[in-house]
């Protein structure tokens, strides 16, 4: 069994002159301008990691170290200079000298892990449960760990895994406490699934953190998530960046280490924004808050190279699924994790995004429109015989989307047409579900005294939805049969 520190320099430190904002900052969405509304203050985040060095004017300040395990303090050696770079990208001092964290007002509790040979790691794993239990004590609201797990398989060291045998469930328990942020690793292999049930729940507070260059193309030596982790997956720069060292300058290295700070601050950000407009997020709405307003690399959707994409600040802290739009200037108005937000009608436009299309089977073709939270959608018979329009309302609560409809079906010729004797208006009432990619509906309508009711499901991947649909009812006309539509959402 062997343990490592992530994030080991790719390649030799620098010494480099920068301004305080980096190109990384950049990167995840982060300028001065942003640090004029939220800078992280009131925000305490945890570093399991070495011993940094608080005589940078970049920490001093700002970081404290709990050495809970007794590790040794070796300015000389290497994981000192690996915490004090991973602290200042979490939280460096604005002070026009050496660099600014993605959070500078937030707080780090640093507790350093290393023996003396920058190898041997204090109470791993099993003991790794006093530090976070110490974390929380501190009120840290972020834990960022530096620490990966190499596993022994047929005495070969499987890189993988990245969490130790029987870690998760620790983990899993500490979802209500803290943000999770974990580096992928440097391996460039694919990791493996999860060893725990219901990941995604379980673990939603957790982040895993590839590593992206400055081109935003997944490092070369970034493990990767896979199917197993890819929804628990986002990427930032980890190529060459410039942070503080221990020799009271700056220097770049390049790792996931370097990526996972990244996020913790941002992180740390939402948390600060949340506390100023007096609104309570958990860590899973966070770590949610962060995947879904991520930019989009590699494949459409949620792929198992990039996870959900870069980690963008900027956009985290904007508003996420909006309940409601302004009609008037200066309107407050609430996303889905009920955060306030002041928006104008022309800042706060309701884009249009064409929801569906393309019934490969079942004889309809479905077309729709979708403004903000309210969907007007139109199916089409093939044969032209009969149209059916529906309008609904949808609201999304965490990771659960509530849709009702009301809608008409005109038929002129069609089946129904034919039983009633003429031409028909059928009311029809939908009421629809959506967990993640998993949707359910029921729809029940009537026409001159027949009733007819449907159910259905569908799956989403990426931007493209299967619908199975059912009648439940056999009308007038027989029995109606299962209905396969394949759809694809194509966003403006």
């Amino acid at each position: 069994m062997k343990h490592a520190l992530l994030g080991a320099a790719l390649l030799a430190p620098q010494i480099a002159l920068a301004s305080e904002y980096t190109d990384s900052l950049a990167q995840v969405g982060v300028t001065p301008e942003l640090h004029e509304r939220v800078t992280g203050a009131g925000v305490r985040i945890a570093n399991i990691d070495g011993y940094p060095d608080l005589s940078h004017p970049d920490l001093y300040t700002n970081t404290l170290v709990v050495n809970i395990y007794g590790a040794a303090k070796y300015p000389e050696r290497w994981s000192t200079n690996h915490a004090t770079h991973v602290v200042s990208i979490m939280n460096g001092i604005r002070n026009g000298t050496g660099i600014a964290g993605v959070a500078p007002g937030a707080y780090v509790i640093d507790f350093p892990v290393w023996g003396a040979n920058d190898k041997s790691v204090y109470g791993w794993p099993s003991n790794l449960k006093a530090a976070y239990d110490l974390a929380y004590a501190y009120g840290a609201k972020v834990l960022n760990r530096e620490l990966n797990y190499a596993r022994l398989v047929g005495g070969v060291a499987r890189w993988d895994y990245v969490f130790a045998p029987q870690e998760l469930p620790l983990i899993a328990s500490y979802r209500a406490k803290f943000v999770f942020v974990q580096p992928a690793g440097n391996q460039g292999l694919t990791m493996m699934r999860p060893e725990i049930a219901d990941a995604e729940t379980r673990l939603s507070h957790v982040l895993v953190v590839g590593s992206v260059g400055a081109d935003n193309v997944i490092s070369p030596f970034s493990n990767r998530p896979g199917h197993g982790w890819k929804n628990l997956f986002v990427v930032a720069p980890g190529e060459v960046i410039l942070a503080a060292d221990m020799n009271g300058g700056v220097s770049r290295w390049s790792g996931t280490s370097f990526a996972a700070p990244h996020v913790a601050g941002a992180a740390a950000l939402l948390f600060a924004d949340a506390l100023a407009k007096r609104v309570t997020l958990t860590p899973s709405d966070v770590a949610a808050i962060l995947k879904v307003t991520a930019r989009d690399l590699g494949a459409p959707g949620v792929d198992s190279t990039y996870g959900y994409g870069i980690v963008d600040a900027a956009a985290a802290l904007g508003p996420v699924g909006l309940t409601s739009y302004p009609i008037v200037p200066g309107q407050i108005v609430y996303d889905r994790f009920q955060r306030p937000f002041a928006l104008d009608p022309i800042a706060a436009p309701l884009a249009p995004d064409l929801a569906s299309w393309a019934v490969m089977m079942g004889g309809e073709r479905v077309t729709g429109l979708d403004y903000g939270r309210l969907r007007l959608s139109t199916r089409i018979a093939l044969d032209d015989r009969a149209a059916l329009t529906m309008v609904g309302l949808e609201r999304a609560i965490g990771d659960l989307d509530f849709g009702l409809s009301i809608g008409t079906l005109h038929e002129t010729a069609s089946l129904l047409g034919n039983v009633f004797g003429s031409p028909s208006m059928t009311r029809l009432v939908g009421v629809d579900i959506g967990w993640r990619s998993l949707s359910a509906f029921y729809m029940r309508g009537d026409a001159r005294g027949y009733e007819a009711e449907s159910f259905g499901f569908g799956v989403s991947l990426g931007r493209v939805r299967l619908d199975v649909v059912k009648p439940l009812s056999v009308t007038a006309a027989g029995e109606m049969p299962w209905a396969l539509l394949l759809k694809r959402r194509v966003t403006f």
